[in-house]
């Protein structure tokens, strides 16, 4: 369906149009319309893919009274009296079908990365500290360089380890300062893993843990 809008600014286009009306009609939910407007002219026409969307559309901003202002000018709106163009239906379910395949694959994406940290049987253990840092020779031995460390007493939303079928995912949260840390670890990444008898796990990577993120 197509809407005809009456007293536009003078010099504005049809992809100028757009962008003043996208926010208002992201509101009411609206993805898929395109505006027609000649610079010179004070009218445009809005195609919607569908006739759902242009009916929302009028209620909310049509009638006898403008109800709608673009750039400080009062506007008309009203059903068209012309068919949309084909082809302009054409272009916005091109541009529908491909926003359905990016969120199936973001989908598919967020459902893989999900199952290799949450497989079936996955094992999960609590966190009490967390030291991250590097190996160094000091005195003519290798000892352990803490770059940063978090304790119990600091992580009063808990933190949590778990053995994923890919991944080793170590997360931290800190509720006073609202702060969250994930580390994402390939098992292809560690070179040694050391635990010792009061259950602390060293892990030696040969290169940084996988997506960190705070």
């Amino acid at each position: 369906m197509e809407v005809f809008m009456r007293h536009l600014p003078q010099h504005l286009t049809g992809d100028a149009l757009a962008v003043q009306l996208d926010p208002l009609l992201a509101r009411l939910g609206i993805r898929d319309f395109a505006c027609q407007k000649s610079p010179k002219k004070t009218f445009g026409h809005v195609t919607f893919l569908r006739l759902a969307d242009a009916l929302a559309f009028l209620t909310r901003y049509g009638g006898p009274r403008s109800r709608l202002a673009v750039l400080g000018r009062d506007v008309m709106c009203s059903k068209s009296s012309r068919q949309p163009s084909q082809l302009a239906l054409r272009h916005l379910q091109q541009r529908a079908d491909e926003r359905a395949r990016e969120r199936e694959k973001e989908a598919r994406a967020k459902k893989e990365a999900e199952s290799e940290e949450n497989p079936g049987g996955v094992l999960t253990l609590p966190l009490v500290a967390l030291d991250c840092g590097h190996n160094a020779f000091v005195g003519g031995r290798m000892v352990f360089c803490a770059d940063w460390t978090a304790r119990h007493d600091e992580l009063d939303a808990g933190g949590v380890i778990r053995f994923g079928r890919r991944l080793l995912v170590v997360e931290l949260r800190r509720r006073r300062v609202r702060l969250r840390i994930r580390l994402r670890i390939r098992y292809s990444t560690i070179v040694e893993m050391v635990r010792s008898h009061d259950d602390a796990l060293l892990l030696t990577l040969c290169s940084l843990a996988y997506e960190p993120w705070i």
